[in-house]
């Protein structure tokens, strides 16, 4: 078994076949999923609140059957203080379940200062009704990720939202606050209302930080990262959002504890800071995050096969176009294709690699490249798709980069890229001014700009976002 590098038991049954320890095989091997299972348990015991929490239940449990009823009370009592503390609402009814099972033998607590009876019992049901309170407010947000992945239907989330609204003015308890805050940003994201994902997302984070003990605990804090991570896509859509508030969630996310964070998640930010810097016109910046994304990666190399990193090395790439780095773009692009190959998720992801490519070509006075790699390509990304507005931009694009192939004159090139920035602010017309700002074509059209003044592609990013 060690010597296999992925488990294989047909294997191990076939060479051992006949061996008497064989027949018990799957008895050993649910012994040892078991004990696996314990050894973890005992090594997260510390590491996160809820397993504090649970191991302690199983303290007092032990107590209680040892009829130790004085101990039982004290680990009771630190339980509630730790479940006060960091807000876990599901666990606050059963604890007060427990003190007035404890309550029955009071006659061995003379000596001890309990609540009464009837005390216990209106904060029991009060225990009750905050958590049915929290219970609606999962239910909605379950209702809202169902509608989304399983059926990709939006047409509820504004009923959705107005639920989450409404409950959201007669609830004072964080972890209700939290939840729901969490649904919101999510809806308007959906939308693709960016705004208000930075209002929300800063809701969340204010939440948290007014939180300092509850913010000690894992779980919380990765949802801090997350919102972070989120606050920080709206800078992509709104050029008029200051990079210094910018910096600031920045230096808060990298500050927090990061063995506890997903690398996925950690991936994503790289991807997003990248993006962003690109956008302010922060190239040194941007390129910096790309060697950390770079070094990243050596460290975690299972990334490669998250659909996700096609996009991350696409904004690698990116930058390096808009630095003039025109050979660095090309390796990051041709990572990114061949990884698209393997994962072949979305189609309009390999649409972005082909045409930034061929602006690459294009700037290195590849044109016979140029020429053979649009040939090559052409029948992927297919004929005219009036169904799709950005696929049929993408068909006018390329078409209009082949024809710069064939221009033998500045007159004639300057006549192309006139066309490609017409082609471009006509889709333009055709979506909201912050689905552009986060879309390729709003590179292309920098591209273009810069050919037709004649002037640095920072110079044109700078004034953008002035």
């Amino acid at each position: 078994m060690a010597k296999q590098s992925k488990y294989d038991e047909r294997k191990i049954k076939k060479k051992f076949k006949g061996e008497s320890f064989i027949v018990q095989l799957g008895v050993t091997k649910n012994y040892l999923y078991n004990l696996i299972l314990k050894c973890l348990r005992n090594y997260h015991a510390q590491k996160s609140v809820e397993e504090e929490i649970l191991g302690r239940l199983h303290n007092l449990q032990i107590l209680y059957k040892k009829q130790l009823f004085g101990l039982a009370k004290q680990e009771l009592t630190k339980l509630k203080e730790l479940v006060k503390t960091f807000d876990k609402v599901h666990f606050l009814p059963y604890l007060l379940e427990w003190e007035l099972t404890l309550e029955k033998d009071a006659f061995v607590y003379v000596n001890h200062n309990t609540e009464s009876l009837e005390e216990l019992l209106k904060a029991y049901h009060l225990a009750i009704q905050n958590l049915d309170n929290y219970s609606q407010f999962k239910s909605i947000v379950h209702q809202i990720y169902f509608n989304i992945r399983k059926y990709q239907a939006t047409d509820k989330l504004g009923e959705l939202k107005q639920q989450l609204d409404h409950a959201l003015q007669s609830t004072k308890g964080f972890s209700s606050q939290l939840v729901a805050l969490e649904a919101l940003a999510f809806i308007v994201g959906i939308n693709s209302q960016w705004d208000k994902v930075l209002e929300i997302s800063l809701k969340q984070i204010t939440l948290m930080e007014n939180e300092p003990n509850i913010l000690k605990d894992q779980q919380i804090q990765a949802k801090y990262f997350n919102a972070l991570r989120i606050a920080m896509i709206p800078f992509l859509s709104n050029p008029k959002l200051e990079l210094s508030l910018f910096e600031q969630f920045r230096e808060k996310l990298w500050k927090q504890p990061l063995k506890n964070i997903s690398p996925y998640r950690i991936l994503d930010v790289l991807t997003v800071e990248i993006a962003v810097f690109l956008k302010k016109g922060q190239l040194p910046s941007a390129i910096s995050t790309i060697n950390r994304f770079h070094t990243f990666l050596e460290e975690h190399p299972n990334l490669k096969n998250h659909p996700n990193i096609i996009i991350a090395y696409y904004q690698a790439a990116n930058t390096y176009f808009f630095d003039n780095q025109y050979n660095n773009a090309l390796d990051e692009l041709n990572v990114a294709e061949e990884l698209y190959s393997q994962q072949k998720t979305n189609k309009r992801r390999y649409h972005m690699i082909v045409l930034l490519k061929a602006l690459t070509y294009y700037e290195l006075n590849e044109l016979l490249l140029l020429h053979n790699y649009i040939r090559s390509v052409q029948h992927y990304l297919g004929t005219k798709n009036e169904q799709h507005l950005e696929f049929e931009a993408d068909y006018k694009l390329l078409r209009l980069i082949q024809r710069l192939c064939n221009a033998v004159d500045r007159s004639n090139k300057m006549l192309i890229f006139e066309q490609i920035e017409d082609m471009i602010l006509d889709y333009k017309t055709q979506i909201s001014a912050q689905q552009f700002e986060v879309s390729s074509y709003f590179y292309y059209w920098i591209w273009a700009s810069a050919k037709l003044e004649n002037c640095p592609y920072q110079e044109l990013l700078t004034q953008h976002n002035q």
